[in-house]
């Protein structure tokens, strides 16, 4: 049997490699700057908000006073590195969290989605095809990241502040203590 399968397959070191190889590389490479940022030191840090291009804002609505307003607000940031449809798909399902708020009578908390990408039409193309009509902002020039010490890890993208300072840091929509957390520092729970 195994006279066999070396008779078939000579170099399946080779095999191995080429497919470890293939599974590695599905998305595209990581060209973001690494940040020194760690989670556990952003607690407390202030968010800086560059200057950011708005689209779909509701009439009516100033953008300084919504990224400069007090009280709570949550923002999901995505990296337009490694797979921007994964980054995408996983940043705006905190959706989920935003309608379990409304439902709770929690709608006084702004969310805000900030994307940072070169295409802008690409971008708005995938969120239309993600039935993504809220509004959101977009980094051209990657200065978000840059201001703030953001960790490198995707899963450390979401925020909620207070006052514009950073009180839990992760996605409540992936992770059920993280989603504890946010609702105990809201008056949830």
């Amino acid at each position: 049997m195994m006279y066999r399968l070396k008779f078939l397959f000579p170099n399946w070191n080779l095999y191995i490699l080429c497919l470890i190889s293939i599974l590695f590389c599905t998305c595209k490479g990581n060209n973001r700057p690494q940040t020194s940022g760690i989670p556990g030191q952003m607690i407390g840090s202030a968010i800086v908000f560059p200057r950011l291009l708005p689209f779909n804002m509701p009439e009516g609505m100033s953008v300084q006073s919504l990224l400069e307003s007090s009280g709570h607000k949550i923002v999901a940031y995505v990296d337009s590195s490694g797979c921007e449809d994964c980054n995408i798909y996983n940043a705006i399902g905190i959706r989920g969290y935003e309608l379990a708020l409304k439902h709770k009578q929690r709608d006084d908390i702004p969310f805000i989605y900030i994307f940072n990408t070169q295409d802008i039409g690409a971008l708005q193309d995938r969120l239309r095809q993600q039935g993504f009509y809220r509004y959101y902002f977009v980094d051209i020039e990657n200065t978000f990241l840059e201001k703030n010490r953001i960790p490198a890890n995707q899963l450390f993208h979401t925020f909620l502040l207070k006052d514009g300072r950073v009180q839990v840091i992760g996605n409540p929509s992936t992770n059920q203590k993280i989603r504890d957390l946010y609702d105990k520092v809201l008056g949830l729970k």
